[in-house]
């Protein structure tokens, strides 16, 4: 007897059960677990937030912070989870926050911190004395200071010039606004979120907060950041805060009528700052004025090598990452030429980003070659020259040259070297006959016709 044929019920409950069964597949993903501190320094005193985050790992791990025991005190912990869904994807996260006072002064190590079986990456904060401050701040019951936070000994134009915002008082701010810096030739913007903690100051616990600043100076020469201010009004030690009453010091006024019976209006203001902006020193030779604290270059073929067919395209990303820059200060990559291959590039993708203590310029391009014959080649390194403001000195980031081979291709038609033709050889760069590419190629739409302007 024939067997009979699946009916289309039977087919929906089977096509059912392998979907989920993909889905669940799908669903696995890698753990990881990482660790991150709300700011890089401290004060004497002064507390910080370590974040420890965990994805896919098993509900029941837990982080054991007892190694920070050594060198910094514990204060009370938070705990937080999420849940995420992307493409069949399913990623699972913890994220434990706990307050620490370091014991001592000087750079020190938050150690790896074990979950479960994974561990984070350990950490350096740096614990700094109590800055000596003269004059009536020693006795005010609120005051607001303007710093650089830096350790470079000199600065120079277009460099990021990291700056700090602080507000001390002692009684509660029932309202207020501080004011952002605002030098001549130069730019500000205000990097990540704005702070509040405690610290101790001249023996007295005072509420701080703080907001931080990326300062780029446009020439060289004397750079004077003018005094900030703060005016706002202090809560009356009397008067009790009534429900549901906002207390956040820093967002628009409310109407003073409104504060009159409760709370003592005030006025402050910083000192300056002064600076003297060093111009591009005579020595550097690079193609752009680069001074960044650090400079990286990524190539996606370090981490998946490609495999080279005559006439097939071939794509390659590359990121440059400048730690102290904006993405409006960071050309795009530009590559050297590659004999035997026809390039074209498309535009740069840019951004500017932040972790609250300084920025990053990103900049990434997409290249795409399609060798034009077979055989042993050669993609020359690419290099690219910035000067170290940490160190005051030119280095270099390279990224290294490839030795590769290319594979035959019977469906396509080999060019040979020019080397043995003795014509010119057809393989193009970024800038040159990009058009004649996209029609030969056929493979490759929306190539463009030159390296386009950076936004």
């Amino acid at each position: 007897m024939k067997d009979s044929p699946p009916t289309s019920g039977t087919m929906r409950t089977l096509l059912i059960v392998l979907f989920f069964s993909l889905f669940t597949i799908s669903s696995i993903s890698k753990a990881d677990v990482t660790a991150s501190v709300d700011r890089e320094y401290a004060y004497e005193g002064e507390t910080i937030t370590l974040s420890v985050k965990a994805s896919n790992v098993s509900g029941s791990a837990q982080p054991d912070f007892s190694p920070l025991a050594k060198d910094f005190e514990l204060f009370g912990t938070s705990q937080s989870s999420s849940i995420s869904i992307i493409n069949g994807n399913r990623s699972d996260s913890q994220t434990w926050s706990i307050r620490l006072r370091p014991k001592k002064l000087g750079q020190i190590d938050i150690p790896s911190i074990q979950v479960g079986q994974q561990s984070t990456l350990p950490l350096t904060v740096d614990v700094k004395p109590i800055p000596v401050q003269t004059g009536v701040q020693q006795n005010q019951s609120i005051f607001v200071t303007l710093e650089v936070d830096s350790q470079a000994q000199q600065f120079f134009v277009q460099q990021h010039i990291p700056v700090v915002a602080r507000l001390y008082y002692l009684n509660e701010v029932n309202q207020g606004m501080i004011t952002d810096p605002q030098p001549e030739n130069a730019t500000v913007e205000r990097l990540g979120e704005d702070r509040k903690f405690s610290a101790p100051y001249n023996g007295k616990t005072y509420k701080v907060f703080e907001r931080r600043y990326s300062v780029l100076p446009e020439k060289s020469g004397e750079l004077t950041i003018p005094a900030i201010s703060f005016r706002g009004y202090l809560k009356k030690k009397q008067q009790k805060q009534q429900p549901g009453q906002r207390n956040d010091p820093f967002s628009q006024f409310f109407d003073r009528s409104t504060f009159t019976a409760t709370s003592t209006p005030v006025s402050v203001r910083s000192e300056p700052l002064n600076l003297d902006i060093a111009s591009q020193p005579d020595q550097y030779d690079g193609k752009q004025w680069l001074p960044a604290e650090s400079l990286e270059l990524s190539d996606s073929w370090t981490s998946q090598p490609p495999t080279f067919k005559v006439g097939e395209p071939v794509s390659r990303t590359i990121t440059l990452t400048a730690k102290g820059l904006l993405a409006s200060q960071v050309q795009p990559p530009e590559l050297p030429d590659a004999s035997a291959f026809r390039r074209y590039a498309e535009p740069a993708e840019t951004e500017t980003r932040t972790d609250g203590q300084t920025v990053y310029g990103v900049s990434r391009r997409t290249f795409t070659y399609i060798p034009a014959y077979a055989g042993e080649q050669r993609i020359p390194e690419l290099d690219i020259k910035w000067w170290n403001v940490v160190t005051g000195k030119q280095e270099v980031t390279r990224l290294p040259a490839w030795e590769i081979r290319v594979e035959a291709n019977p469906a396509a038609q080999q060019v040979p070297p020019a080397a043995k033709t003795g014509t010119p050889n057809p393989a193009i760069s970024d800038t040159t006959q990009a058009k004649d590419l996209q029609a030969d190629s056929g493979a490759i739409p929306g190539s463009t016709e030159a390296d386009p302007p950076i936004d």
